[in-house]
């Protein structure tokens, strides 16, 4: 009896999975009181729709305010794709880790939040055409319902372009990566301002030495 009621909840955890990241799968029941109730063909059963937003940073570093607001965005949402912008960029003054060092910083904090099974990170290159930019994070990143911009119109009027739900996100804190970068540089505190796990991250990677060979940090 344990056993087989171990093997239904499998199939049931398998099929909210799969049709959380398949809508394909899932059609409005239309007779649900609940109007979020979809209905999956395949495990004939009625489903609710999980909600995944997305958000969009470069990242450079990971810092507290990042993790703030995105403790705030899984408030709303039940899954969150994180893309890493600029994917393509490293070792420069604006962005001196590269999208696999970005990525792992990220992982690093959420699972010391103990949030990492709440998200996904996807590194995502630029692309020249800001009118397709939208398209071109949905051909990566698959389907999402709500995108939460940083306070960022160009980005807010892009996705608002092609239909989707947008929010703004509020900055929470004094948390700015070009301030963190400098003050790395120079030897200033800068640890209270990333998680103790990524602080031990990039002292890991020899961050300092990495910056310095960016940018020369002397007044002119």
């Amino acid at each position: 009896m344990v056993l087989a009621l171990v093997e239904v909840l499998i199939v049931v955890l398998r099929c909210v999975l799969r049709c959380a990241l398949c809508e394909k799968e899932l059609s409005k029941t239309g007779w649900e009181r609940d109007p979020e109730q979809y209905y999956c063909h395949e495990h004939r059963m009625v489903l609710p729709m999980r909600t995944i937003g997305l958000y969009i940073g470069r990242f450079q570093p990971f810092h507290n305010g990042h993790l703030a607001v995105i403790k705030d965005i899984l408030k709303e949402v039940d899954q969150l794709k994180i893309v890493v912008g600029s994917a393509q960029h490293k070792g420069t003054k604006e962005n001196p880790f590269d999208a696999e060092e970005r990525k792992a910083m990220i992982y690093t904090a959420l699972e010391e939040a103990k949030l990492a099974d709440k998200v996904q990170v996807f590194p995502v290159p630029d692309i020249l055409w800001h009118e397709k930019y939208a398209d071109h994070i949905k051909e990566q990143v698959g389907d999402f319902q709500i995108v939460f911009t940083a306070e960022n119109k160009m980005l807010n009027d892009l996705f608002t372009a092609k239909g989707c739900q947008t929010k703004t996100c509020q900055r929470i804190g004094d948390y700015v990566g070009t301030e963190i970068r400098m003050r790395i540089v120079e030897g200033k505190p800068w640890e209270f301002m990333v998680s103790p796990a990524v602080a031990e991250y990039l002292k890991k990677i020899n961050a300092k030495r990495r910056l310095e060979m960016c940018f020369d940090p002397r007044p002119i």
